[in-house]
Formats: structure tokens, sequence, C-alpha cells
């Protein structure tokens, strides 16, 4: 049997239990209000001028039904029955599907009050219509219901954004479920052919900003088939899981501290598995910098103290047999001075340090010692 590197390709988060939301992790979120604030002034002053009475709030109900269409919902409008002549049902509801975890609901009222108003404001209202009992009333947005829908369609806005960037991230990677039916294929397909010495599987779904949870949610909900597909991929080989090494390496890191909407942003400092049947596993390779403030990078996250290239590299040399340069980082196309020519940060933002539980044989890399046989 040749042998074979796979290299398996997700994002881990390093992040301490019960720790403090840190500075700044909202910045991102506060950003993105501040940038959109005029946009629902406009909005909010646009609907507090146009208000209409409980059970007639036709232009209010369409106006909300095609700003959730625009943003991607699925939309069902024109909800609601009464008995009443004359009433019509104007709910509208709007769905976005964005995968397996927790549900987000929200809400808003649409209606105003039969007041006149006396404000004086350039945006103030000078509808006047009849009531239900044929009097004819101003009408007012006078309890907040302009505010509440403004803010319910700036929250539909930033999920169907935030749903977005997850794609972006993803690149087009699966979603962690089925992860196992993946690699019970490619055990199949390396038995069935010994000449493949290279293969690669990409995972999505790791972008946790929101909602990432700790022993159980979004992430777990993640490592757990992550694990599985793992621990199948060994099995199914066989006697082909001594000639195998497995590099699971993930894009960027993660902040050690939770953001305000109970998850964490990117970050630098992260982990790296290297596991297999040539792997001396079991063991923590390369230097742990510690969590505290003044330890970590920028205050925020794990430090870095290991480039990711170092380990890959000597996976290709140790393993794959390539005659490389001592200087493992020469083993990589260096675009540098392509990419500052277009004005890109050529930092590397994914880094393989520091630190992971081990078991079996597992392990984290560093150049410092060889960990492979």
């Amino acid at each position: 049997m040749s042998r074979l590197t796979a290299v398996l390709c997700a994002t881990f988060v390093l992040m301490g239990a019960g720790t403090p939301a840190a500075r700044g992790q909202q910045t991102d979120l506060d950003a993105r209000i501040e940038q959109e604030l005029p946009s629902l002034v406009a909005t909010y002053q646009a609907i507090h001028a146009a208000p209409e009475l409980s059970h007639y709030e036709k232009k209010t109900s369409a106006l909300v039904a095609a700003r959730l269409r625009e943003l991607g919902f699925e939309v069902t409008d024109h909800l609601g029955k009464y008995n009443h002549p004359g009433w019509v049902g104007y709910g509208v509801v709007g769905v976005m599907k964005n995968g397996a975890g927790p549900t987000v609901l929200v809400r808003t009222e649409l209606d105003a009050l039969p007041i006149t108003e006396e404000t004086g404001l350039p945006y103030a209202s000078h509808v006047r219509t009849k009531d239900d009992a044929g009097r004819e009333v101003g009408v007012m947005h006078a309890c907040g219901h302009d505010i509440h829908i403004t803010t319910f369609l700036g929250t539909a806005k930033l999920l169907a954004e935030l749903k977005q960037d997850m794609m972006q991230a993803d690149a087009g990677a699966p979603s962690p479920k089925g992860f196992s039916e993946d690699t019970g294929r490619l055990a199949r397909l390396i038995q069935r052919d010994p000449t493949i010495r290279v293969a690669f599987l990409a995972l999505g779904g790791w972008d946790t900003h929101i909602s990432q949870g700790a022993a159980q949610g979004q992430l777990a909900g993640h490592l757990r088939p992550l694990a599985e597909g793992l621990a199948l991929f060994q099995s199914a080989l066989g006697p082909a899981w001594q000639e195998t090494v497995v590099v699971v390496i993930s894009e960027f890191g993660r902040t050690m501290h939770e953001n305000g909407n109970a998850g964490t942003d990117h970050g630098h400092g992260n982990v790296m598995w290297v596991m297999g049947g040539p792997v001396r596993g079991a063991k923590v390779y390369g230097k742990w910098p510690g969590l505290q403030s003044s330890q970590l990078y920028q205050e925020r996250d794990l430090a870095v103290t290991t480039d990711f290239r170092e380990p890959i590299s000597l996976v290709l040399r140790s393993h794959m047999g390539r005659i490389l340069p001592t200087s493992s980082r020469l083993a990589f196309v260096d675009l540098t001075q392509h990419f500052a020519l277009h004005g890109v940060n050529t930092r590397p933002c994914a880094h393989a340090p520091t630190l992971a539980k081990q078991t079996g044989d597992s392990s984290i890399v560093s150049a410092s010692e060889p960990p492979i046989e």
C-alpha cells in the first residue's frame, strides 16, 4: 500500500468556560447597525407618517412582506381570519432556513391608534380615516409600533447578512453532517486504488459568531460528526491506517472570550490535529503561550507559536518522502509579492500552534521535534 496523506479541513474553537465577554467583541455588530442607521431612520419616519388602524394595515403589511422577500425570506402574507365584515387578515410570516441549530423568533405589531397627532414633527401623521363605528378619526403611531416594525426589519436584514457571511466563509464546503459517509467512501476508494497518495475533504459551518454553545449546541453538533467520521475512517481503512497520516487544519482560530451574541469571532492561534499509524501520538507538541490577558494576542486571541506550514511540511518530508528544503515555508508557493501588488494582506490567517485534548494516536505538532516515524 502506498503511503497516503489525507488532509481534512475544519475550524476548532479554544474558549475558556465561563469567561467574561471581552471588550470590543460587539464591534462588528455595532458597526453594521451604525451603517444601517440612516436607512432605518428613513424607514421609521415613513412608517410613522403613514399609520393604519388595526385590521386595516394593508400598506404596512405589504411593506413588511416586500422587505422580507427582498432579503430572501420565504413569505406568507394575508394571514388571519375574522368574522367581522370588512376586516382582512394582514398577518405576515417570514421564514429563513439556515440548517440545524437554535431558532430565532422575532415579531412586531403593525397597527396604529385612533389618535390625532399634534407633535409638529416634519414626519408627523396627517392621516384621517373612519373607524368601525363610522366616526372620522386621526391615526397615529402613538404606542411605538413604528419603531417596533423598524427594529423588526433591521433585525431581519442583519440575520440575512449573517447567513450570507456564513455561506461565504464556508466557500461551498459541506456541513459536517454526513461526514462519516464521506470518510467511508474515501476509505473504500483507498482500499481499491493503492496509487492514491493525497486526499482532501473540506467541512463548513464553523463560523460560530452567534449561539456557539459549549458541550451542547451548534459547535458540539459539528464536532460530534467530525469525530465520528474520523473514527470511521480509521476503522474502515483497516491495515492501511498504518500507512496513513491525517491532518486536520482550520482556516483561522476563534477569540478566547465569548462575544455579545453567545458566540466567538475570528481569531489567530488555533489547533491542528495530526493522527495516523506513523504518528507518535498522545502528545501535545509546541509551545503553550497561556490564556492570561497579557498572554493573549491583542488581549483577545490565543497567541500563535507555530506557523501552520511547518507541520504540513514535516508531513510532506517525513511521511510522503518528499525532498524539501530545511525551511518548510519554501514548500509552499510564495505569492506574497503577487498579493502585495493587489493590496492584499498576506499575513497567514491559519495557524497551528498549540493545544488539544489528545486521545489514541492523535497529536498536535510543531517542527520542534519529529512526531512522525
